[in-house]
C-alpha cells in the first residue's frame, strides 16, 4: 500500500470534478485522482499558533476548498 493510505485521518473528505480533498491528523491537505489513486499534490496546513494538526473536515463553498488546523 501507499504510504498515503496509512496516515491517519478523522474528518470528512469531498469530492469534486473526479477528485477527492482531504486532510489528515498530521495537518497535510491532500487532492488525489478518484480514478487512479494517484496523489495529485499535498500541502501542509500553516497557521498561527503551534497547532498545525487537523481533526475537521474538508467543506466546499462554491469555487474554494476549506478546512481548519487546531490553530484555526
Amino acid at each position: 500500500r501507499e504510504e498515503r493510505s496509512r496516515k491517519n485521518r478523522l474528518g470528512s473528505a469531498v469530492v469534486r470534478d473526479g477528485t477527492i480533498y482531504l486532510v489528515n491528523m498530521d495537518g497535510f491537505f491532500e487532492c488525489v485522482d478518484l480514478a487512479t489513486g494517484r496523489l495529485l499534490w499535498e500541502e501542509r496546513l500553516n497557521g498561527p499558533g503551534a497547532a498545525d494538526a487537523s481533526w475537521s473536515s474538508v467543506t466546499i463553498a462554491g469555487d474554494r476548498i476549506y478546512t481548519v488546523n487546531r490553530s484555526g
